[in-house]
């Protein structure tokens, strides 16, 4: 008998555990900012405005422009473009 109360008890420290842990990662998630990035994938749109921030995150570039947003862009795309000048997808 001492031995199923043991295995019980065992398992629902652990059940408490697992809660407990989970609830710390909604927290977390919860507590982070959420970002809209847009893939410049429309040709011919005539998107135009001004570049106020790069961002390269490992494997993604990104740039932001006023009044659009972040976009999603090529290597070739994040090189060409400067902070303060003007941008227009081609």
């Amino acid at each position: 008998m001492k031995k199923n109360n043991i295995f019980i008890y065992l398992c629902l420290f652990c059940l408490l555990y697992l809660i407990a842990e989970q609830a710390d990662k909604i927290k977390s998630l919860e507590a982070r900012r959420p970002e809209i990035i847009y893939k410049v994938d429309n040709a011919g749109s005539g998107l135009a405005g001004i570049v106020t921030g790069k961002e390269f995150d490992g494997n993604r570039y990104s740039i932001t422009v006023s009044g659009y947003g972040k976009f999603l862009v090529n290597k070739e795309q994040y090189d060409r473009a400067i902070i303060g000048k003007g941008w227009q997808h081609e």
